[in-house]
């Protein structure tokens, strides 16, 4: 039986217009007191985030590691291309 376009299009947005009519629980009902007197967390200045990724540093190791593993990857998916025609 071969599927019509149409009815599958119908059929999804059905499925998507019924979906919509989903009611949703009360998340504010299963909020503690002690979540809603909580104090937001302190942000952190951005200064701080660029000095702390000014002196992480990259090993030589972890670099020929991940482009080998590159290379592994390109390999694999030239190998894919040339299966699939």
């Amino acid at each position: 039986m071969r599927l019509c376009p149409a009815r599958l299009a119908a059929a999804a947005l059905s499925a998507v217009l019924l979906a919509g009519c989903a009611s949703f629980p009360e998340v504010d009902a299963y909020e503690s007191r002690a979540s809603r007197t909580a104090s937001w967390p302190a942000l952190a200045p951005q200064a701080e985030f660029d000095a702390a990724e000014a002196t992480m540093s990259v090993r030589e190791a972890d670099t020929a590691a991940l482009e080998a593993r590159a290379a592994r990857l390109r390999a694999r998916a030239a190998a894919l291309r040339r299966m699939g025609g």
